[in-house]
């Protein structure tokens, strides 16, 4: 991972090796940071010559980073009777406003494990329990979206379609201690993105079949932007006056008289009194990619994809 100082100027440090794993593939990573500003990490650890993988976690002060910790163990939870563990996927991290971590991965078919703990602390040898996934089954890898809001409150949203395949996208909410069931979908579409804002309140976005952007705020109605097409992926910030911003790849753009033409491109639209504005051209990429959108309350939105540089993949950065 890599960490900027902008309080003069953007500066990059230099890349940081966290999992330190020769043997195996360390990959699907996810990051937050907490008000101290030290960096909290999970990602997923792959052993080819098994067939296995699993979640770790590590937490670094600048680049002294603590060593792994495995966080997919053999649990005795309940909830996990019968499956193999062995198959541990797709982790994901956030952190309320407390400073306190959640992190969910896959485990087996349409299985969701959790792990709780202080940014402070080390985490838990045990996950902290599963999240019911309305008995998804059929070898689904969920690839779930996890956020955090005020002091023991945190959303996730995930379709049950599974890894980059269309199904019901489901929403649950993480508060007293406990989930909420996942009874009813709230739409249909491929991996959904979710925000908790300033408020609690509920904010997921997704890229539907037809390739439309979709977005529903509180579980209220689902509000679309038809034009131009989305791809798989639809990110989902908040400004530094609360005002959500959705942002998504598209291989088209049109002229003033309506005439598409192929291309690689970000759009970003805005959502005002009057509804969405009209989606903006914010990028040009080399090949199809997708955006990663974050914010804190009171800061800059940054964005972040991965692009082709003389044939060479490379992460690319940008702030508003």
């Amino acid at each position: 991972f890599q960490t900027a100082d902008s309080e003069t100027e953007l500066v990059w440090s230099v890349s940081i090796n966290v999992s330190n794993s020769p043997s195996s593939m360390s990959t699907n990573p996810g990051i937050v940071m907490d008000t101290n500003g030290h960096t909290h990490l999970v990602w997923e650890e792959v052993e080819p010559s098994l067939d296995t993988s699993q979640i770790y976690y590590s937490q670094c002060r600048e680049a002294d980073c603590l060593p792994p910790v495995l966080l997919s163990t053999n649990s005795d939870l309940a909830c996990a009777e019968g499956l193999t563990r062995e198959n541990n996927r797709l982790p994901r991290i956030a952190i309320d406003e407390a400073g306190q971590l959640m992190t969910a991965w896959n485990v087996g078919d349409g299985y969701l494990f959790y792990s709780s703990w202080s940014a402070s602390e080390i985490p838990p040898q045990d996950p902290s329990g599963c999240i019911s996934t309305t008995g998804i089954t059929g070898g689904k890898v969920l690839q779930p979206h996890l956020t955090g809001g005020s002091e023991g409150v945190f959303a996730i949203a995930y379709s049950s379609g599974g890894f980059e395949v269309s199904g019901d996208i489901y929403l649950q909410r993480f508060e007293n201690e406990t989930w909420s069931s996942a009874q009813t979908p709230i739409g249909v579409g491929f991996s959904p993105d979710v925000m908790l804002d300033f408020e609690d309140q509920t904010h997921v976005a997704w890229c539907d079949e037809i390739g439309q952007t979709n977005y529903q705020y509180n579980e209220g109605s689902t509000e679309r932007i038809s034009s131009p097409s989305c791809f798989d992926w639809v990110a989902l910030g908040q400004d530094s006056e609360g005002i959500p911003h959705l942002v998504w790849y598209s291989d088209e753009v049109e002229n003033v008289n309506g005439v598409s033409s192929p291309g690689n491109y970000f759009y970003e639209s805005i959502r005002t009194e009057d509804g969405w504005s009209n989606p903006g051209i914010i990028a040009q990429t080399s090949a199809p990619t997708q955006p990663a959108l974050a914010s804190q309350p009171g800061s800059a939105l940054h964005l972040t994809w991965s692009d082709t540089q003389e044939d060479a993949w490379s992460p690319n950065y940008a702030r508003q």
